[in-house]
């Protein structure tokens, strides 16, 4: 389905913010897939109160008013509309007679993440589930329209507090938190009387010459296609000690310790696109999450944005050198941020995403004994997606890829989360490695070759 008005008479009328609006024109063009929304599976402490449970999450709808919000079009132009508080009953779905509980939990999940929001109705779902012996499950799923990465962790952290005073009675001494129509209202008037024309035209110019995709292993993508598979791996706690132990290092160092993570997951993502792919200029998608003051981290909604990050690789590239023109890249973006959301989707030239999550997972009701299970509907738009959550209770980071079905099959699948890992332990091992000169392959892999 095509857009039916310019992207710029778009951003001049509607009232949704530049990400949400991005996030509309993303499900205008793929109106019959889920590709823009997230759904978890959480696992609760036994014996939990189911009504105390229920009504936390109540008091989190009606304190939350994103969780209200739909989206109506007016004149082909979507406007956003906030309901009024309404009672929300969540479904109790059994499991407990299954063979393995969790495993048929995980697989109707799954299906339930297949699920196309109405944007005219409330864009989450969330139902409790019974998987015997007292224990509980818990899945939400939600449209990209009302909340991101940041916002699910401050749910549940909220979702925690709310079941506490509802054990004790005392739900309803909840203080008042920002609104995300606050901050909507706020940016849609600075965008009419303050343009960012400095910073429009620095990316207009910067991306003026679109890139190719690059293909992996010898495949590119077709822009149609849009079924991925997931796939995910822990570092290593020795990578990911190391990786930490660099952030110190005032040759690569950002701003702040998540800045220099950042540069250093872009390097070598970027290092190993180069490898696989042969390419030397190379575009991926960082996400930026836009939170710039107290208010906007103490707010459920979505702030998140995607900002095009380019470099070349050049003869005798080192992860040294690249590592430095990464954060060279990253703060001059960042100096430009409101241009780039400014644009739209109009500036999407890349066909891979890192997303270096800052916000670190939490357990739902204290419980962490096992990480939640992070359910995917099995589409997106890109070639290749990058997630890297670190684990406090692992001290590790996970590493999620999400691969488009296309260009990667379980051969090539296998390859790539493999290649990451050795291309990480590389960089970590030597930074004034040559990029051309470092090992990907393992010894299985090696010895396949060496025999075929």
């Amino acid at each position: 389905m095509s857009v039916p008005l310019p992207v710029e008479v778009l951003y001049a009328k509607s009232r949704l913010t530049s990400a949400q609006l991005a996030i509309w024109l993303g499900l205008k063009l793929h109106p019959d897939k889920p590709i823009l929304d997230a759904a978890a599976l959480y696992y609760l402490p036994i014996d939990v109160r189911i009504d105390c449970f229920q009504a936390a999450f109540q008091k989190f709808i009606d304190t939350s008013d994103a969780f209200r919000m739909v989206v109506f079009e007016e004149d082909g132009v979507p406007q956003p509309r906030i309901l009024d508080p309404f009672r929300y009953e969540m479904e109790i779905v059994d499991f407990s007679g299954a063979k393995n509980p969790k495993d048929a939990a995980k697989a109707w999940a799954r299906e339930q993440s297949l699920h196309v929001f109405d944007l005219t109705k409330p864009m989450f779902r969330a139902k409790l589930i019974k998987l015997g012996a007292g224990h509980l499950g818990w899945l939400l799923h939600v449209n990209h329209l009302i909340t991101d990465a940041y916002s699910s962790v401050l749910t549940i952290q909220r979702l925690n507090n709310f079941y506490r005073l509802a054990l004790d009675g005392k739900l309803d001494q909840t203080p008042e938190f920002p609104q995300f129509a606050d901050h909507a209202k706020v940016e849609y008037e600075s965008r009419l009387s303050r343009p960012p024309a400095e910073e429009l035209s620095f990316w207009r110019t910067k991306l003026a010459r679109r890139l190719e995709p690059p293909s992996f292993y010898g495949r590119t993508r077709k822009s149609s296609d849009t079924a991925l598979t997931t796939r995910g791996q822990l570092l290593g706690t020795e990578i990911t000690q190391q990786l930490i132990g660099m952030l110190d290092d005032e040759r690569i160092s950002g701003k702040k310790p998540e800045a220099t993570l950042f540069n250093l997951f872009a390097t070598a993502l970027y290092a190993l696109m180069y490898r696989i792919s042969g390419a030397r200029e190379l575009a991926i998608g960082t996400m930026y999450h836009n939170r710039r003051t107290d208010a906007a981290r103490d707010t459920i909604g979505v702030y998140v944005g995607a900002l095009p990050l380019r470099t070349r690789i050049e003869d005798g590239e080192t992860f040294l050198s690249l590592a430095q023109k990464v954060r060279a890249e990253a703060v001059e973006n960042r100096r430009n941020v409101n241009g780039v959301f400014r644009m739209g989707l109009d500036y999407g030239d890349y066909d891979v995403m890192l997303n270096v999550h800052v916000a670190q997972p939490v357990g739902l009701l204290g419980y962490e004994d096992e990480l939640p299970y992070w359910v995917r509907s099995g589409h997106g738009r890109e070639t290749l997606v990058v997630h890297a959550f670190f684990v406090p209770q692992r001290g590790d980071y996970w590493v999620i890829f999400d691969t488009n079905d296309s260009v990667f099959d379980d051969y090539f699948r296998e390859r790539v989360t493999l290649h990451f890992r050795n291309t990480i332990a590389a960089l970590v091992e030597n930074l004034n490695s040559e990029i051309d000169e470092i090992d990907l392959l393992e010894e299985s892999e090696r010895d396949r070759l060496l025999h075929e």
